[in-house]
């Protein structure tokens, strides 16, 4: 009978034979295919994620499994999405090197946070994929007051004022 652990088409013959020791046999073509998506499993998974502005943001990745390849963890994609008023806008290969390098960086002031979806995809080379979505979500806020320092005022200091009537004083 055909192997049901590997997928292909196998031919299956039935023979039957009569009191007369006459012959007959039948063919019929069996094909085991994959139809059972994969499963996908967030690394650490912890709902979402609120970050920083500007601490870097190293994604733990997913892992995946197929009932007939076993581990997929491998053939993982990752993409990287800005959300702005429920739409995703996808973020270009060096926007995701520079979040990973010096952080985000783009706290939206309007809300006080910008948020941020990690989408994980795998297909098992079946056509097969899983049916819920394995995402991440990220919340960049900033939290951090600006730092600076006052500097002495003298008879050589100017002064610009940014409103409407701009002076410059010195």
């Amino acid at each position: 009978g055909p192997d049901m652990s590997k997928l292909g088409t196998y031919e299956i013959q039935y023979e039957s034979f009569d009191d007369f020791a006459n012959k007959m046999t039948i063919s019929r073509i069996v094909e085991v295919q994959d139809t059972s998506a994969p499963k996908l499993y967030i690394v650490n998974d912890t709902g979402r994620i609120e970050l920083e502005s500007g601490d870097p943001y190293i994604d733990a990745g997913a892992t995946a499994t197929d009932n007939y390849k076993g581990d997929l963890s491998s053939e993982v994609r990752t993409e990287f999405y800005r959300i702005t008023d429920g739409l995703k806008e996808g973020l270009t290969e060096k926007e995701v090197s520079a979040m990973q390098i010096v952080g985000f960086v783009d706290p939206d002031p309007a809300e006080g946070y910008t948020e941020y979806l990690v989408a994980y995809t795998v297909s098992d080379g079946s056509e097969n994929s899983p049916d819920a979505d394995a995402n991440r979500t990220l919340r960049v806020i900033d939290t951090s007051a600006p730092v600076g320092e006052m500097l002495p005022v003298t008879s050589t200091s100017t002064f610009v004022f940014a409103s409407e009537g701009d002076t410059i004083f010195k």
